[in-house]
């Protein structure tokens, strides 16, 4: 028997940590609401993979394909990937990202499910190619990773989108993905969450690096926009944005 819980995003947001204790259980997940609406499942790691399995074969039926990859573990392969969704978009998973403090701008239910949905696929392809392209082991990536900060006002929660680790268990690289017309836009705040989701998960040795990436795809084509900071040179936001903002073009690859 499923044991669903359904609370609010403000209360999600408050015992996030008791509800990763509690989904330790796989018979239990947390439907979070915004506005009375559904927009988030939590539920534990063990049973993600075995969703994102089940949906890996059914796209391969549907494909017609015979087998997949050994480097593909229960993910969908790039090719797959990139051809199922561009035929059926709505099955891109959705990521919803908690933040704190004001927003200038207050979005409309279908600009945000427009958003959510393009970090989604982002943030998808980008986990895809980390495996497939940089060489990362599925089992040292961690999607969607909430950190505890302390700020003045309380306890900030923020979501890591991507953290790639090491085998000793120490965080290496550290990605939060945007849209790629607002990429520059949100830079600032971006990577002011990345530097902050980074001592929050420093612990034995600091990450190296902290990645900040979008892409779309026109006319056949793919753009990316990357901003990978060197986090050992730049230990601080401050001096990051005193350097001018200085960033490699690149994805560091795996080891690093």
């Amino acid at each position: 028997m499923k044991i669903s819980n359904t609370l609010p995003v403000s209360s999600a947001r408050k015992k996030i940590f008791a509800i990763m204790k509690e989904i330790k259980d796989p018979k239990v997940y947390y439907t979070v609401t915004e506005r009375g609406i559904p927009r988030a499942v939590i539920l534990s790691a063990e049973r993600f993979e075995a969703l994102m399995k089940k949906k890996a074969d059914e796209i391969i039926d549907f494909m017609n394909l015979q087998e997949i990859p050994a480097s593909a573990g229960s993910l969908i392969f790039d090719g797959a990937e990139k051809r199922y969704s561009s035929k059926r978009p709505v099955m891109i998973p959705k990521v919803t990202v908690l933040r704190d403090g004001p927003h200038d701008h207050v979005e409309t239910l279908a600009e945000e499910d427009q958003r959510l949905q393009e970090e989604g696929y982002i943030k998808s392809v980008l986990f895809i190619e980390l495996i497939d392209k940089y060489g990362y082991p599925l089992k040292l990536i961690e999607l969607g990773r909430y950190v505890q900060r302390k700020s003045q006002v309380g306890n900030k929660y923020i979501e890591a989108d991507i953290i790639a680790g090491n085998r000793e268990g120490d965080v290496r690289v550290i990605f939060e993905v945007s849209g790629f017309d607002t990429y520059e836009k949100n830079m600032d705040e971006v990577v002011s969450d990345l530097y902050d989701i980074a001592e929050a998960v420093s612990w034995r040795e600091k990450p190296k690096f902290l990645v900040y990436y979008s892409r779309t795809a026109k006319a056949g084509k793919v753009f990316e926009k990357i901003s990978s900071i060197d986090y050992e040179k730049f230990p601080k936001f401050a001096l990051w944005k005193k350097s001018g903002r200085q960033a490699s073009k690149k994805i560091p690859e795996y080891p690093c």
